[in-house]
């Protein structure tokens, strides 16, 4: 079984004054909480998959692997055109968490009333 995390919002965006440091925020929010990116390498003829700590890039940051619950889930991220955090199928562990504090950091900087909801998803 997996769980869905979606969120309704009324109005609100994020102030532009506030989103450079919501940002940074939520960039150390995900590394703090152990999310990694997988990316295959190539090295000297061979080809590696390896994981890395994401960060903020031009496009925003994408993830799949939470180092303490040490399982893949669907990819989720942020995406810096909408200021707004995506994800789809995140599980129940840590990689769930960090994706429901990361809403919540985001509810808080916009003061817009959100509705949680996490649904079971086989």
């Amino acid at each position: 079984m997996r769980f869905l995390e979606t969120y309704q919002e009324k109005g609100a965006k994020i102030p532009e004054e506030k989103i450079p440091e919501f940002r940074k925020r939520l960039e150390k929010l995900f590394q703090a909480g152990g999310m990694m990116q997988a990316e295959t390498v190539s090295f000297q003829g061979h080809t590696c998959h390896t994981i890395r700590m994401p960060s903020m890039g031009t496009d925003g940051m994408r993830f799949n692997f939470n180092y303490f619950e040490e399982d893949f889930w669907d990819e989720a991220g942020f995406d810096v055109k909408e200021n707004c955090i995506w994800s789809d199928r995140i599980g129940w562990g840590e990689f769930a968490s960090v994706l429901m504090s990361a809403h919540m950091l985001e509810a808080l900087i916009r003061m817009a009333p959100r509705l949680f909801w996490r649904a079971a998803k086989s």
